[in-house]
């Protein structure tokens, strides 16, 4: 029941400040664990872990290590609560650790094994380049049977996290800033959260995030809001969301995040955390935003329009139609009306610019030109006849010259 020496040395070794937090309490109830966790460190062959400052001794797998981080856990749980003191009324302790993501395009090459994943229903999990880091982070991809106006609504519903999102229990909007996006700065929204998560042996922990919303680049990027104190040392994260490019109606996702815990909360929960993390969220955002696209009324008319272009997205510029084919009379090739049966307009009017840009396949067939595409014509079609009048009076002219002059 004495203490022993080492453990005496460690007691000794922690600071005031941590004293002071709160985080002696819980370190100290580790005692042996806490120690012998530290000193623990990978061999050079890679093969597992060994106690002491030496690659003598006996092996401890991966395995071991994970369970005894967990153990760790459990003998300082008690106090945890001590630690855990998120305040939105005092300032993080940082203005960020982690290098917050960029929106746009990843860059993510997928070959031919990477695409066999994504076609059979799977995600993708891949590695990109930090800059200005020799590390790199987790990256998933998804693709989901639905286009990316449905999937942005689920991503943004953030006051329906606790429904839709695997161990959040709370998850509410507290600011929302509209912006004026421009060339320079396409940001167009900033979005406050507060959120909520229960992790595995782990108390309730609470954090605020910043999101910062593009839509002409596709992309969600967010980091703690730092001038509130989260539970979470730190977090950025990242997502991108565009059409399939080969299949109507379908979108491809892209999702990483970065997480920072304290030092109390072992470094093997955490990966396993950030990893679990990864699937976890790319798994629900496809879950329901499939179920909503399901009841979307839009659906029918765009699977049909895929079924016509056999399943694919025809993106090519001769897909498009040019301006005075769109313009008077029915295109010849054209096999459907843009009105349905009952004469109503058909709802392809309404959908085909929201998932292809353009009318691109061949068969929808436009009867009625908008009045925007009337006066472009008119204007194009005078300025010819113009052209056409000012030449020919000028070739009338050099004609009755020469005949003057003979």
């Amino acid at each position: 029941g004495g203490e022993s020496s080492d453990d005496r040395r460690h007691r000794i070794s922690i600071s005031r400040k941590e004293q002071a937090s709160g985080a002696f309490i819980a370190k100290r109830r580790g005692g042996f664990l806490l120690q012998a966790y530290q000193n623990m460190k990978p061999l050079s062959r890679g093969r597992g872990f060994a106690a002491g400052t030496t690659d003598s001794g006996p092996l401890l797998p991966p395995v071991a290590r994970l369970m005894l981080s967990l153990l760790l856990l459990l003998v300082i749980l008690p106090d945890a609560s001590l630690i855990l003191a998120s305040d939105p009324s005092v300032p993080h302790a940082h203005k960020g650790k982690q290098d917050p993501f960029s929106p746009g395009d990843p860059n993510v090459s997928l070959d031919s094994k990477a695409l066999s994943i994504l076609s059979s229903g799977q995600p993708f999990q891949t590695t990109i380049h930090v800059p200005g880091s020799t590390s790199g982070r987790g990256l998933v991809v998804q693709e989901v049977h639905a286009p990316p106006d449905a999937v942005w609504d689920r991503i943004l519903d953030f006051n329906h996290y606790a429904d839709m999102v695997p161990r959040t229990f709370e998850c509410k909007n507290y600011d929302e800033q509209k912006h004026k996006a421009t060339k320079r700065d396409p940001l167009e929204q900033t979005i406050y959260t507060k959120f909520k998560v229960g992790l595995p042996l782990i108390p309730k922990m609470s954090f605020y995030v910043k999101h910062l919303y593009y839509p002409t680049l596709s992309s969600l990027t967010w980091t703690l809001d730092y001038s509130k104190k989260s539970d979470f040392d730190d977090s950025v994260g990242y997502w991108y969301v565009v059409p399939h490019p080969d299949r109507l109606g379908w979108s491809r996702v892209y999702y990483s995040i970065a997480v920072s815990m304290f030092d109390w909360v072992p470094k093997t929960v955490v990966n396993f955390m950030s990893t679990k993390a990864l699937t976890d969220a790319t798994g629900w955002v496809k879950k329901f935003s499939e179920e909503k696209w399901k009841s979307d009324p839009r659906r029918t008319a765009i699977e049909a329009l895929g079924e016509g272009n056999g399943g694919r997205a025809n993106n090519s510029k001769s897909g498009r139609r040019g301006l005075f084919s769109r313009i008077g009379g029915k295109n010849k090739d054209s096999a459907r009306s843009n009105v349905d049966a009952d004469g109503s307009p058909s709802l392809l009017d309404d959908t085909c610019d929201s998932f292809i840009g353009t009318y691109t396949p061949q068969s929808v067939d436009v009867n009625k030109p908008s009045k925007l595409l009337t006066v472009k014509a008119t204007c194009i079609r005078i300025g010819l006849i113009m052209t056409v009048s000012s030449l020919l009076v000028y070739n009338i002219s050099l004609c009755l010259d020469r005949y003057a002059q003979n």
